[in-house]
């Protein structure tokens, strides 16, 4: 349902008749913003929608003692009202109009076509109170027009009032929503399921029993005729009541399932509430079980430091022996070093020698004299006499005997492994130690924490909880084991009746209402497997796409695996490690509600336009461009906010460009516009004319500040 236009007519500050245009060409741009302060009008119109399609407005609904207590209708009038603003009609035209009328106009498209709907309240003299008005609903469908009872069944037919909750969406009760999707009251509870469409199937379910008993009732009058008739024997009149026995401990039983199967949900309800401390609790056990390992690992980590420290005296003995078997190292390779060189210089001089022995003036190949002979040869005994110095003074720097300097060694090595295996040795269980101690503090710090979270009363009360659960459970296994043997019963007692019930076997009636009889209890149970099919599957589907919506409208989408709803309805933020998120802000548990509801909205198949009163009420500015951005998407319905001009300023909306905002008012009085332009025309050509007038040059009109009367004032977008 797309609405196109919208006729107020002396309704709260709307004095007179104003039209609000939402029809364009681009469904797509489906956004709508009006801004105002606070009693300027945008409640007005948004409880003018549902008073015109539903006939009554709820005042705002109250917390008490954490239970929602939903408001009382507001009168169109009321003599006994102190504050004006309770009442739905304008004041002025309550007080000065003879006669008094109030109305709403609205025209919508959709799948139905075109629908037009008029609801007026009017009154030929002074109304006091509600029921000196006459009110009349008009509802005009595809040129049909429809008034009284038919009227009100064509709006439930486009727009049900159970489903009110999800469409019109009051920023100021968010928190109660949200307390009653996280409590899982019986108000949210009804309402999703009548979202959900379960409350039609259940109720087809109940019109089945009866006409079943209705059944049973014929066939009773039946066997009453046949034993007037005597026809009817005795055999089967004690099996009939035989058989009425069975059937009256059948409901009994069915009865007694159904408390028990509540009770265990109350009981996993309330289980669910200790969620938090239940966690705690498995971590303060594992942490105590881990502090009992540490203290044995310690002690063992003691003792082996203690041991290490005993041989602590040899790291002061490395002391003095370190720079000695440095001093012994550097000798023993300059001492190798030596030798080396030395045993190079003599295999030379060997070679040198050997070279001027054989040395001959004539050239053994050619047997030519050789060129300077003499030149050669004295340049040879010069290079050995240089190479026989070099040795001498090799021999005589020949430093410490190296198996005395390799004998020192060998003894320092045996003490330095030693060593060095000590200090390795200390320092790692040293370390060891202080990390267990440093860990073994980390968890007592943390168990001093879990322990001023959890008392012991409520550690009994979670046991004494699993325990009432599990006597519920073993209760409710027997009862459905009872039942599902007096069913057994009940077949074999309704068989035998008919085998000897008399003259049953010509009568074609009777046997036809035993057929339908059964037939129709056949589609109980599978309209009742069918009811819990559906309601698990749109649970699930309600889950997945509220998950969805939650991610896209969270700051932090990366953080959460999303929501989950137990089969209560009750809601809990899932982090992505697979726990529920625990201390989560209101802006998250807003952000959570919000989600619930679009999904709830999204399962219903309900085309229709989203009405959001103050959306930002509880959110902070990145939960709001979100929250704006996901419901003005091009694939949404139409959405309509009325927004207070501390949530949303205008220009806060245009500067943030959302793409699919298309047309936007300012709801202002007299007195927002003073001295600066004329509230009619919004010509800033005006004169003062005293006592907080203006005159208007352009429309010629007068207007005083102290009027309390709302004008609408389109705001022009940006391109």
């Amino acid at each position: 349902m797309h609405l196109k236009y919208l006729v107020l007519s002396d309704i709260g500050p709307f004095r007179h008749r104003h039209v609000f245009d939402f029809s364009t060409e681009d469904r797509r741009n489906s956004g709508f913003a009006f801004f105002a302060k606070n009693g300027r009008g945008k409640t007005t119109i948004y409880n003018a929608m549902k008073w015109a399609l539903f006939g009554k407005v709820r005042r705002k609904s109250k917390l008490v003692n954490n239970l929602v207590v939903e408001g009382s209708n507001r009168p169109v009038v009321d003599e006994n009202e102190k504050e004006i603003d309770n009442i739905l009609m304008n004041y002025d035209a309550w007080q000065d109009d003879r006669p008094q009328q109030m109305s709403v106009l609205f025209i919508a498209e959709g799948e139905f076509g075109t629908l037009q709907v008029q609801r007026t309240a009017s009154c030929n003299s002074m109304a006091r109170k509600d029921t000196d008005f006459d009110i009349e609903l008009s509802v005009s469908l595809n040129g049909t027009t429809f008034t009284g009872t038919a009227a009100e069944e064509e709006i439930a037919k486009v727009f049900p009032v159970e489903l009110e909750r999800f469409f019109f969406i009051d920023g100021e009760e968010v928190e109660s929503y949200t307390t009653m999707m996280k409590s899982s009251s019986e108000g949210i509870i009804d309402d999703i399921k009548s979202i959900l469409r379960l409350p039609s199937l259940t109720r087809g379910i109940g019109d089945l029993k009866s006409i079943a008993e209705g059944y049973d009732n014929a066939i009773q009058a039946d066997d009453q005729k046949q034993q007037r008739d005597a026809r009817a024997s005795d055999k089967a009149r004690n099996l009939f009541g035989q058989l009425s026995v069975v059937r009256k401990h059948i409901s009994e039983l069915e009865e007694k399932v159904e408390s028990l199967n509540k009770r265990k949900s109350n009981l996993k309800e309330e289980m669910e509430g200790h969620e938090e401390l239940r966690l705690y609790a498995e971590e303060k056990i594992d942490i105590e079980g881990q502090l009992k390992v540490l203290e044995r690992s310690i002690r063992t980590s003691l003792e082996t430091l203690l041991i290490e420290f005993s041989s602590a005296g040899n790291l002061l003995l490395w002391d003095v022996l370190g720079p000695q078997y440095d001093s012994i190292t550097e000798q023993n390779n300059t001492n190798q070093s030596r030798r080396f060189e030395l045993e190079s210089k003599l295999r030379e001089q060997k070679n040198l020698q050997s070279t001027i022995d054989a040395f001959t003036s004539i050239c053994e190949e050619c047997g030519q004299d050789v060129p300077d002979a003499e030149a050669h040869l004295s340049k040879k005994n010069k290079e050995l006499v240089h190479l026989n110095k070099t040795i001498a003074e090799l021999k005589s720097n020949g430093g410490v005997d190296p198996k005395v300097l390799r004998k020192k060694m060998a003894a320092m090595e045996e003490h330095f492994q030693t060593i060095t295996g000590s200090k390795e040795r200390l320092l790692r269980a040293y370390k060891h130690y202080v990390d267990q101690v440093k860990r073994f503090n980390d968890l007592n710090e943390r168990l001093s924490d879990l322990s001023s979270l959890i008392s012991e009363d409520s550690t009994t009360e979670i046991q004494d909880l699993a325990n009432k659960i599990a006597r519920t459970d073993q209760a409710l296994m027997k009862k459905e084991q009872e039942l599902k043997q007096a069913r057994f019963s009940e077949d074999e007692s309704d068989r035998k009746y008919r085998s000897a019930k008399p003259g049953d076997s010509d009568d074609s009636t009777i046997k036809e209402i035993f057929h339908l009889r059964d037939t129709i209890r056949k589609f109980i149970v599978a309209i009742q497997d069918t009811v819990k099919s559906y309601s698990d599957k749109a649970t699930e589907e309600v889950q997945q796409e509220a998950s969805k919506v939650f991610k896209q409208l969270s700051n932090a989408p990366d953080a959460f695996e999303g929501i989950r709803l137990n089969k209560q309805f009750k809601a809990r933020i899932y982090g992505t490690d697979g726990r529920p998120v625990v201390g989560a802000s209101s802006g998250m548990e807003v952000i959570m509600t919000l989600s619930i509801i679009d999904a709830l909205r999204t399962v219903s198949r309900l085309d229709a336009p989203v009405f959001f009163d103050t959306p930002a009420r509880s959110l902070d500015k990145d939960h709001k461009n979100g929250m704006l951005n996901y419901f003005w998407r091009e694939d949404r319905s139409q959405f309509l906010i009325f927004a207070h001009t501390g949530e949303f300023t205008v220009e806060e909306i245009l500067e943030d460009d959302l793409a699919s905002f298309n047309k936007a008012w300012e709801l202002l009085w007299p007195e927002d516009v003073q001295g600066v332009s004329c509230i009619h025309c919004d010509s800033t050509s005006i004169l003062h004319a005293g006592k907080g007038k203006s005159s208007c040059d352009d429309c010629d009109e007068i207007t005083d500040s102290s009027q309390r009367q709302t004008y609408p004032k389109a705001v022009v977008l940006n391109e």
